[in-house]
């Protein structure tokens, strides 16, 4: 700050060449050898009048590379960077697009299989190869997107080569579907409440599937927290809904879809509407 007192004074000075050097700044002219000579150029203009204009030149020249040297500059951006770098947290690489979308697939297969253990399969004799094979295809259809979009969610800057919004319609859809179409109708059975412990089975059996998933997605980034909540919500309940499916005794249309298809999407649309609202109104 007395650098800058210093040119302050020369400004004074240009105007009014009787201003007298402050105390404070003859303290400064000691120990700065640029602020000492531009005072002596200026006493130099005062004590010789008729080279005032070529003092006042000298003493341009000297204002405008009065500023810190190379060196000084230098050394104020190696103290910054060191400030910086003891303020940051080392982290680990980011794994590749592959990785992370293996990761992700794993951890939805990884839930269902740990789900399983408890459920059981004894539904898996109910299904005939028809169903079996079309549940199959879906399944694979399902984690494949399910993985590249979560992967591209949590990943800034990733490739996109479908939306996020439009393969959570259309994967519900194919479940939808895939339950109408294959399955035989029994409206009666479908509307029985027995059939809600398969919602709990499913709503319980996709903690597992979370749990997994979130050791894989906390490497990424989210930037959009409502679609990304509701993308990982029905990966987590594909698990449960895996599992049930093959416990499940009762492989009647409206049952699944009433009972399987109806919790899982139920959760993706309330916890899709909490996050939009905690956002919206904060």
């Amino acid at each position: 700050m007395q650098c800058d007192q210093t040119r302050e004074w020369y400004e004074d000075w240009i105007e009014d060449n009787s201003v007298l050097l402050p105390s404070a700044l003859q303290e400064h002219l000691s120990a700065c050898r640029t602020c000492r000579e531009l005072v002596a150029l200026i006493q130099a203009s005062q004590a010789n009048p008729e080279t005032a204009g070529d003092i006042l030149e000298r003493l341009r020249t000297a204002v405008l590379t009065s500023g810190p040297t190379p060196g000084q500059l230098d050394g104020l951006r190696e103290r910054i960077r060191k400030m910086i770098l003891s303020d940051l947290t080392p982290v680990k690489p980011r794994p590749s697009l592959s990785s992370l979308m293996l990761g992700v697939a794993g951890s939805m297969l990884g839930g269902a299989a740990a789900t399983a253990i408890f459920t059981g399969d004894s539904g898996l004799h109910r299904l005939s190869l028809d169903q079996v094979t079309v549940l199959l295809v879906l399944a694979v259809l399902v984690l494949s997107a399910f993985s590249y979009v979560l992967t591209a969610l949590i990943v800034p800057g990733s490739p996109r080569r479908f939306r996020p919004s439009r393969v959570l319609l259309l994967s519900a859809a194919g479940v939808a579907l895939t339950f109408g179409l294959f399955f035989d109708w029994n409206l009666e059975q479908g509307l029985s409440l027995s059939g809600a412990s398969c919602s709990r089975g499913i709503l319980l059996g996709s903690v597992p599937t979370l749990v997994f998933l979130w050791v894989v997605l906390r490497r990424g980034s989210v930037l959009e927290p409502v679609i990304s909540a509701a993308m990982i919500v029905a990966a987590a309940g594909i698990g449960g809904l895996i599992a049930v499916q093959l416990a499940c005794p009762l492989q009647e249309a409206s049952h699944l879809l009433i009972w399987h298809a109806g919790p899982w999407l139920l959760a993706v649309a309330v916890v899709a509407a909490v996050v939009w609202a905690v956002r919206r109104f904060r």
